[in-house]
């Protein structure tokens, strides 16, 4: 299918409530739960398809920021993209994605990620993994630390703002943590229906907050009941121990905390016995969307230095494709028109390697990158760095 459609754009109150069924119907959530999820995001965000009179397909993005280096880069987070079952099979889910994407790159932002029920279709319009997100389980009684001290106190609305300087202080070090905004702060503190979740702030002994747990009751009853930790952010290697311990002492009523996590997290290094059973796998996606305030907008290593000339190739974004010269140094890029273009690549391999999900030798083997050894590993001690991993899903 062409991108042709009766209409494309902002939905009218009709269109929303139609979008909002489809949601429902798409998610297995009611009704309500999806005109609110809708309505967190803001209708402005959304966008649907219109076919004789009706809306057959929808989308919505979130406008976040995913922190590299340090710095938070605009993202267009997508997600509730749904098409009708009589309108499937038809191209217009990888329509809907051109549309929105090229819409993206005449604004100028630089990036936009999303968690794929398909891959093909959206490795077919430039997206590729680039961030980590695991569901694992542990018992209570496998966490082992004991750690005292300071104070643990339920986290109240008026400890909102505390929470999210808490956050955001510890995201901008993880490269792919979502810079928050509104609609995925809601997420986060409250449920489908609206209904606030429980949540811990932990205090030093000085009374300064340096972390938070937030928690969700998943289902069991007695020792059988599953407790979801579905934020846990600490400050200090002291909070992550006296955090870890206050989900230990959950022992006697709970038989199992799931925690969202990753390879590099550090919990894996305080935990004595680190032996997590994975029960979901998840990547975020990523797209680089405007290379220039990609590149130039997020952090660099302050010690690395090195120039770089890529070839880039992009069919459905042209202003990003061509020969450009990549200049690092004192923690900044510049990224200027021209050079040899020895480094060729493409939106899927220029997405995992920005996001330093793979090294220039992985991408290499992948098929996603080519060129000159020497070029590949100046380009590999620029992107050098922790791995990239995700706590929200979105």
């Amino acid at each position: 299918m062409d991108d042709d459609f009766a209409r494309w754009g902002h939905p009218t109150e009709s269109d929303l409530a139609s979008y909002a069924l489809l949601v429902s119907q798409a998610f297995g959530n009611t009704l309500d739960q999806s005109a609110r999820w809708i309505g967190r995001v803001g209708a402005h965000r959304a966008r649907v398809v219109l076919g004789e009179g009706e809306v057959v397909a929808g989308l919505t993005s979130y406008d976040m920021g995913l922190f590299y280096g340090g710095r938070s880069l605009p993202c267009a987070g997508v997600a509730g993209v749904v098409v009708r079952p009589d309108a499937r099979r038809r191209g217009l889910a990888s329509a809907m994605m051109r549309r929105l994407l090229l819409e993206a790159h005449g604004d100028g932002v630089p990036l936009s990620a999303l968690y794929a029920a398909s891959h093909p279709l959206y490795r077919g319009v430039g997206f590729e993994c680039a961030g980590s997100r695991h569901i694992v389980a542990i018992t209570p009684d496998r966490v082992g630390i004991t750690e005292r001290g300071g104070r643990v106190r339920p986290l109240l609305e008026a400890d909102d703002e505390t929470r999210r300087a808490l956050y955001r202080e510890v995201a901008a070090r993880r490269p792919g943590h979502l810079d928050r905004e509104a609609g995925l702060w809601r997420r986060c503190t409250h449920d489908r229906d609206d209904r606030r979740h429980e949540a811990w702030l932990v205090l030093d002994d000085g009374g300064r907050p340096a972390g938070y747990v937030t928690l969700e009751r998943r289902g069991g009853a007695g020792l059988q009941q599953v407790l979801g930790v579905l934020d846990l952010v600490a400050t200090s290697p002291w909070a992550l121990r006296r955090l870890l311990c206050f989900l230990g002492d959950f022992a006697s009523v709970v038989g199992e905390l799931q925690l969202t996590t990753a390879p590099a997290d550090p919990l894996r290094f305080i935990l004595p016995e680190p032996r997590l059973r994975v029960i979901e796998h998840w990547v975020m996606l990523l797209r680089i969307v405007s290379l220039v305030p990609a590149l130039e907008g997020r952090g660099w290593p302050a010690a690395a230095a090195g120039q770089v000339d890529l070839e880039v190739e992009d069919a459905l974004l042209p202003g990003n494709a061509g020969r450009w010269i990549l200049e690092v140094a004192g923690g900044a890029a510049r990224v200027r028109r021209g050079g040899a273009g020895a480094v060729r690549v493409g939106p899927r391999g220029l997405a995992a390697l920005f996001s330093g999900f793979v090294s220039p030798d992985a991408a290499v083997q992948a098929g996603l990158l080519a060129g000159p050894e020497e070029q590949l590993a100046v380009l590999g001690t620029l992107l050098a760095g922790p791995a990239p991993w995700v706590v929200d899903a979105f």
